[in-house]
């Protein structure tokens, strides 16, 4: 390899650079040395993933393994839960990890919490439009719950913005929430996950009767037929 050489004004670079398949009990000190020796000056930093220092050193660890030392550590009964917090989705171990955290529950739950719509390297974990506007939609709820009082046409709006988010949860885009009078019912229009237009009245005790009555009130609205069909069999209550 002939000698690397960069512009004097590049600042700092990072290179990487490909070598052979690293097998157990390889000396990847000289490996290491044998690869940068054209390249490196003085002063140079580096860096070789860990991920190929433990193959060349033959430490695998199992996903059995690692599930009993979780459970050893966190004293984790069967049936727990844990919680992951911001991981980074991009890695390459992250579903072993998610696979082992599972199996140390022993039946129970992992909660993984993102912060969205980036993780915090920058990969996208949930569609930018839907976290905006499920965030401004709980930025809604909570400001409503420390107002409302004893005000009941703020009570029908919370109703209402609840039925947005559960309704968005099954993959229905809010185009919009409108106000109107009774106890429990939000009047929404939405995008269905096939891309057709519906008008929804959502009560919170009976989904599938409340979607045939916006049919019944809404026919010249095309898709609230389609709505009614769909959300029938989705079984869902708010």
């Amino acid at each position: 390899m002939n000698k690397l050489t960069l512009p004097a004004n590049s600042g700092v670079a990072a290179i990487g650079l490909k070598i052979g398949l690293i097998v157990p009990y390889d000396d990847i000190a000289s490996i290491t040395t044998d690869a940068v020796k054209p390249i490196v000056d003085d002063g140079d930093i580096i860096c070789i993933t860990e991920a190929v220092v433990a193959r060349s050193q033959n430490r695998y660890l199992s996903c059995s393994e690692l599930a009993g030392e979780v459970q050893e550590k966190l004293n984790l009964k069967s049936g727990g839960t844990l919680a992951v917090i911001s991981p980074i989705a991009s890695r390459n171990r992250f579903a072993l990890i998610m696979k082992t955290l599972a199996m140390a529950t022993r039946g129970g739950k992992v909660i993984v919490q993102f912060p969205i719509p980036f993780d915090e390297v920058g990969n996208q974990v949930i569609d930018e439009e839907f976290a905006t506007t499920r965030l401004r939609l709980k930025k809604t709820l909570w400001s409503l719950r420390d107002a409302r009082g004893n005000t009941p046409m703020l009570n029908v709006l919370i109703r209402e913005i609840i039925a947005g988010l559960k309704l968005q949860e099954i993959g229905c885009h809010i185009i919009s929430i409108r106000k109107i009078a009774g106890k429990g019912i939000a009047d929404l229009t939405v995008r269905m996950p096939d891309g057709k237009l519906a008008v929804i009245e959502v009560t919170f005790a009976e989904l599938e009767k409340a979607a045939r009555k916006a049919v019944g009130i809404q026919k010249d609205v095309p898709g609230a037929e389609h709505a009614w069909r769909s959300l029938s069999t989705w079984n869902i209550t708010i």
